[in-house]
């Protein structure tokens, strides 16, 4: 397999992710994920911490929508290196969190 079809798999295996998140699918989206995914929040967030795997991202997921709302705008997929990059637009809001602005 070239480069091209690497960047243009990993490209279209983030296009379904974010379609799947989109959708709702939730348990649709997990199942593109490596089994020990690890994502890592800065701990200086309300959410913020360590989460491995499927269940440790359902945590994350719970713990960040018990603070903020989110809209999700302009995904933009870029496949490079056998890699993919989403770029999104991210609007979050809080009653409880405030956050200065320059």
């Amino acid at each position: 397999m070239d480069r091209a079809e690497q960047d243009g798999i990993a490209a279209a295996t983030v296009t379904e992710l974010s379609r799947r998140f989109g959708a709702g699918d939730g348990a649709g989206a997990m199942r593109l994920f490596h089994p020990a995914i690890t994502v890592e929040q800065p701990r200086s967030l309300p959410h913020g911490g360590v989460y491995r795997g499927a269940d440790g991202l359902a945590a994350m997921g719970a713990a960040f929508g018990r603070h903020w709302d989110r809209v999700i705008e302009n995904p933009r997929i870029l496949g490079s290196a056998g890699a993919a990059i989403m770029l999104t637009t991210q609007t979050l809001s809080s009653p409880e969190i405030q956050i200065p602005h320059p």
